[in-house]
């Protein structure tokens, strides 16, 4: 009786052990990468470009990013960049809500989607599709990017939202677009409109001038650029009457306001 008792225990202990055994087989497998795929782990999606960025002058131009990401490939996986967006996250704050125009476009730089693990590919940031303008472009912008794994017919994302970009206003472009109307009258106060793009609006204008026969500029007057139309700002500066005479030349100082340079514009003269 004995005996039969310590032969069911040693069977009982082998047949745990086999148990063991086979789901520890069984962990194995569910680990196990397909024969068809070869490479690293999905992910590590890095998106980098330049902290700033200076806008360009005319209606073209572009801010480049590269976009890499690790993944396994073979036969019945594929990637492609099923998101990328740039949002604003800071402005000028004079700038009404209702004139910002949409955010900058993303796209690739073979115009596809595409991509490949382990393999940075370069993107496009292009702000209103190539146009520039004067208006509301000037700002800092934070990138989204998703990449769409499918292997087998099961699907993976992975986002990255860590980059930024800051867009700063191009001068030259702010001062060939800044300009000047009214007419003066020889003693007489002379009340100048001065127009520039709207993404200076809050920033000071000065006016200087110089009499015929002087050496030097005299600060005149100031006025403080406001909201004009959609595309530009607008202040009114008014030279004392003293200055306002035949041969006298002037110009503007414009101040800079968030996210665009201060510059000087063209030079006047009266009479």
């Amino acid at each position: 009786m004995v005996d039969e008792r310590l032969r069911m225990r040693r069977t009982r202990r082998l047949a745990l052990g086999g148990v063991a055994a086979a789901g520890t087989a069984a962990l194995v497998i569910g680990l196990t990468v397909p024969a068809s795929a070869a490479g690293p782990t999905f992910g590590g999606l890095v998106v980098s470009g330049p902290a700033s960025a200076v806008l360009p002058p005319h209606y073209a131009g572009r801010v480049d990013l590269k976009v890499r990401f690790d993944g396994p490939s073979g036969s019945g996986i594929s990637y492609s960049v099923s998101q990328k967006s740039a949002r604003p996250i800071a402005r000028n704050a004079g700038i009404r809500a209702s004139y910002v125009r949409p955010a900058p476009s993303i796209y690739g730089a073979d115009r596809t989607n595409a991509i490949a693990p382990g393999v940075p590919k370069t993107f496009f940031i292009e702000p209103y599709g190539g146009a520039v303008a004067d208006a509301t472009t000037p700002g800092r912008y934070r990138a989204t990017v998703t990449v769409a794994q499918i292997a087998d017919g099961r699907k993976q994302t992975l986002t990255n939202e860590t980059y930024a970009v800051t867009l700063n206003a191009n001068v030259g472009y702010s001062k060939e677009r800044t300009g000047r109307s009214g007419t003066p009258r020889a003693g007489k106060v002379f009340s100048v409109t001065v127009k520039a793009p709207y993404y200076q609006v809050g920033a000071k204008v000065t006016a200087f001038v110089k009499l015929k026969g002087k050496k030097v500029f005299a600060k005149t007057a100031s006025g403080t650029l406001k909201t004009g139309t959609r595309s530009r700002s607008v202040a009114t500066v008014k030279i004392p009457a003293k200055y306002v005479r035949s041969g006298a030349k002037y110009y503007f100082k414009v101040a800079a306001a968030p996210y665009a340079g201060g510059y000087t514009s063209a030079m006047y003269r009266i009479g």
